[in-house]
């Protein structure tokens, strides 16, 4: 029980080092405004290619959720598009 709990907390902290590094190119401020999605998406293909696995932008904003108020990023958006969390 204890090396499953290991395990899944090394997985975990992988993870959340590859969303680190990936927002060194797509910065989070780039989630308020018009080109959120192409953020999410270049988001979800860095996390993709580093784990041969697919992310949804779901599970992408949940990570970032972890760091960043997510809610108040989206209450600052100007106009009509929004991010739903």
């Amino acid at each position: 029980m204890l090396m499953t709990w290991f395990h899944e907390e090394k997985s975990q902290i992988e993870l959340e080092l590859r969303l680190l590094e990936a927002l060194e190119m797509y910065p989070p401020s780039q989630l308020q405004g018009f080109h959120h999605h192409f953020i999410l998406y270049g988001l979800m293909e860095y996390l993709m290619k580093s784990f041969d696995r697919q992310f949804t932008s779901e599970e992408i904003l949940q990570l970032l959720d972890r760091f960043y108020n997510l809610e108040a990023m989206v209450r600052r958006i100007p106009f009509s598009l929004s991010i739903s969390l």
